[in-house]
């Protein structure tokens, strides 16, 4: 039996550009602060065009917004 997590991706470009827009952050360096990832990280989804939603339900918790939008 494999131990493998699933993993959902939503498309980079639509979502990270509403995240940073709503926490007021300027940087991918900020982004990666708030959710406790290196910015590496967050390069590399830049690089596939895919990001974790895990990630996305985690900043909407810290920041208290909505995940609707």
């Amino acid at each position: 039996m494999s131990s493998k997590k699933n993993t959902f991706y939503l498309n980079f470009s639509e979502i990270v550009p509403r995240m940073l827009k709503e926490a007021e952050l300027s940087h991918y360096k900020e982004l990666a602060e708030v959710l406790e990832i290196s910015p590496q990280a967050i390069a590399n989804f830049k690089r596939t065009g895919r990001f974790p939603i895990n990630l996305v339900v985690k900043f909407a918790i810290k920041n208290k917004f909505s995940v609707d939008y």
